[in-house]
């Protein structure tokens, strides 16, 4: 269904809404701007994470070590993290790739649709693990 979501296909309006923080009555919070706006970032972002996190700590808690575990746990980390701190200190050299996304992001986002259809199917068949087998040789083995 999300598939078809970000492909266009299903329309749900409600879903298509953002909020945006005014700047001037940004600044009227003075230092607790930060603080605020990281929490408006979190509870936007919590319906997308936490059902990862939740599978990576599940993954962890069951591995054979405490070493593989906190691998996976470090993997997740710094899946989340370097992005962040990349655009952060490379801002200005990514001008040109932002401006590239906002002009394909429409392609981009059905790109995405249709990967998420493509994995929805290999699941609901039972030949994600075939897929995921492909992967596994070429990664080596952690712990």
């Amino acid at each position: 269904a999300m598939g078809f979501l970000m492909l266009g296909v299903i329309k749900v309006p409600w879903l298509y809404g953002e909020a945006r923080i005014d700047p001037v009555r940004a600044r009227s919070f003075g230092r607790g701007a930060a603080l605020v706006l990281g929490m408006a970032f979190g509870f936007g972002w919590t319906p997308c994470v936490g059902p990862v996190l939740a599978s990576i700590l599940a993954l962890a808690s069951e591995s054979a070590s405490v070493s593989r575990g906190a691998a996976l746990l470090l993997a997740y980390a710094l899946g989340m993290g370097v992005p962040f701190v990349a655009v952060g200190l490379f801002f200005g050299r990514l001008k040109g790739a932002v401006r590239w996304m906002s002009r394909h992001a429409l392609g981009v986002n059905r790109a995405a649709g249709a990967l998420l259809m493509v994995l929805g199917a290999l699941i609901l068949t039972g030949r994600i693990a075939a897929v995921a087998a492909l992967f596994v040789r070429f990664l080596p083995a952690v712990g």
